[in-house]
């Protein structure tokens, strides 16, 4: 083979993938757009539900009439109890009315 056919088969070769190259960019910045218009959708259908639970949040915490309802302290905050010592535990009862008062 002579020096010219080569130079035409690497040339030919070179074109075929430069246009497939560019082919193929084509279609990944098509599937980058269409992934972007899905996620804006998708994100679109995020922000209502988000919204509508937000608002089932707040109806719930200030109830139907509007008055606030206590419910995170109420789920914080711990019921206490009086320690009454057994009648055996006479040292512990003088010592917590001495340091009481």
């Amino acid at each position: 083979m002579s020096t010219k056919s080569m130079i035409g088969i690497a040339t030919a070769s070179c074109a075929c993938i430069i246009v497939t190259s560019l082919v193929a960019v084509c279609v990944i910045f098509n599937e980058i757009n269409n992934l972007h218009d899905d996620v804006m959708d998708e994100m679109g259908v995020f922000r209502t539900v988000a919204d509508d639970t937000w608002e089932r949040i707040v109806m719930l915490h200030f109830g139907p009439g509007g008055r606030r309802q206590e419910t995170f302290s109420s789920l914080i905050n711990r019921y206490k109890r009086q320690f009454i010592p057994p009648p055996h535990c006479r040292s512990f009862s003088t010592f917590n009315l001495k340091k009481k008062k």
